[in-house]
């Protein structure tokens, strides 16, 4: 139901950004994809971010009702605010986000970089304010806002790189992270269960939440290595690569000749804006 100008600004845009004429792709680069350390940031870090994100939505709450006494049932506005948060947090870091990089304040590489540091690392030390924030209710479910309000940038970071590297296979790519990251989030209630042991008590549930610092801190150290914002090769491979020797040779001429116009508009684009200047 968008309008003819939407729809042009849209494709227009996936265009310039290295996204091909041609959506969907008869096969997938896997061998490429298996090799290529940018997906392993992407995969890696979102693993991290699963885990956090798990146990502070679904293990968090039994830690409130059986150390805390804190009622969810009874205060069902209270065990919405964490993810009115997190959603707050994601509108205001991917409208911040792109502002910085329009106006050119931060390249699109450190803004990925920074704002994945405040969706990983400020969650991880929230959680320690959770372990050691004593039998205060408000100050657990204050804390668990504060978390998830910045954890929201991860999907102006983390998120959204499956886009810059392979715009042509971004939903393959996101497939891929995120079933890794639903395998984070059924191994979590089984390591707090057998951390706890059935033993719900202040001293038990703070090793849950210390398992829970290198996960955040980890991943997101291996993300910010190999974190990449480059559109890659294999996203302008062509489909029939395995044809046959002609057809790869033509495949990779098409590669060539991708990368070329593409490379020539964002010349073209950074040559506009300088004499616009």
């Amino acid at each position: 139901r968008i309008s003819r100008k939407e729809l042009a600004y849209i494709e227009g845009r996936l265009r310039s950004s290295g996204t091909s004429e041609r959506q969907q792709p008869d096969t997938i680069p896997w061998r490429d994809i298996v090799r290529s350390l940018p997906v392993y940031a992407i995969v890696v870090c979102d693993m991290g971010n699963s885990w956090g994100l798990t146990l502070f939505l679904t293990q968090l709450p039994t830690y409130m009702k059986n150390v805390l006494g804190f009622s969810i049932k009874a205060n069902g506005a209270l065990s919405a605010l964490p993810f009115l948060s997190r959603y707050t947090g994601a509108v205001g870091a991917s409208t911040l986000s792109d502002w910085l990089v329009q106006h050119h304040h931060l390249s699109l590489i450190n803004t990925r970089r920074i704002f994945s540091i405040l969706a990983m690392w400020v969650p991880a030390v929230v959680v320690i304010g959770v372990a050691y924030g004593g039998c205060q209710w408000e100050v657990t479910v204050a804390l668990i806002c504060l978390a998830l309000f910045f954890n929201g940038a991860i999907t102006t970071s983390v998120i959204v790189n499956s886009t810059d590297i392979a715009p042509n296979l971004s939903g393959t790519l996101f497939g891929i992270s995120n079933t890794f990251a639903s395998i984070i989030s059924f191994i979590v209630p089984v390591v707090t269960g057998l951390i706890t042991n059935h033993q719900e008590t202040l001293a038990q549930w703070r090793k849950v939440f210390w398992v829970c610092v290198p996960m955040y801190t980890l991943t997101e150290i291996f993300y910010l290595i190999f974190v990449s914002s480059n559109v890659q090769p294999w996203n302008f491979r062509d489909q029939s690569l395995t044809t046959g020797d002609d057809a790869q040779e033509t495949s990779l001429t098409t590669v060539k000749h991708q990368s070329y116009n593409v490379d020539t508009r964002n010349q073209e684009t950074l040559v506009n804006s300088l004499a616009t200047k």
